[in-house]
């Protein structure tokens, strides 16, 4: 009988072969999995916060809107604070930065069941996705000698997504101004 017959089985090099292609099978799938997996978690993170930062605008735009109908409510109080905190000289830069142009003058929205309230940033920020107050704050510039006084405000969202650099997302408003 002939031996080459005799020796129908793989080569150990084949089974190396077949393992090692194997491997970059699965080691290319993982990495895509986890590159998929990175991008949803990325999303979500954007869209919480920019849901945050549209409700820090909404509650600009409520405490302005109370104050033009009564400027002694709750809320129109809010407004006449934060439009009197802001310096002649504050100056917002609309880049997409995380660096305080002005300490000790940023501030984010609160709401309580009554009322809307502004709070100075206490200039922490979270590892996660950020919160008002901690991640979040709002910058504001008033206009200068304009027929129809406005109020410039940048809302300002700085985080360290998980397994990424620092993410940040910023959006700016003009609110005209009927204190003024």
């Amino acid at each position: 009988m002939d031996r080459r017959n005799l020796e129908s089985g793989d080569t150990l090099i084949e089974v190396l072969l077949s393992i090692i292609i194997l491997g970059a099978v699965i080691v290319g799938s993982i990495t895509i999995m986890n590159r998929g997996l990175s991008a949803g978690q990325n999303a979500v993170e954007h869209s919480q916060v920019r849901l945050t930062i549209n409700g820090q605008v909404e509650m600009l735009r409520k405490v302005r809107d109370d104050y033009a109908v009564d400027p002694t409510s709750d809320n129109g109080q809010t407004w006449q604070a934060v439009v009197s905190g802001i310096p002649a000289s504050a100056t917002i830069s609309y880049d997409e930065t995380c660096d305080k142009n002005q300490p000790g003058t940023d501030f984010y929205m609160t709401q309580t069941s009554t009322r809307i309230e502004s709070q100075l940033y206490n200039d922490t920020q979270p590892t996660t996705v950020p919160s008002p107050g901690q991640g979040i704050w709002i910058e504001a510039q008033k206009s200068n000698g304009n027929l129809q006084p406005y109020v410039d405000f940048v809302v300002r969202a700085c985080w360290q997504g998980p397994g990424t650099g620092q993410q940040r997302s910023v959006t700016s408003v003009r609110l005209y101004d009927p204190s003024r």
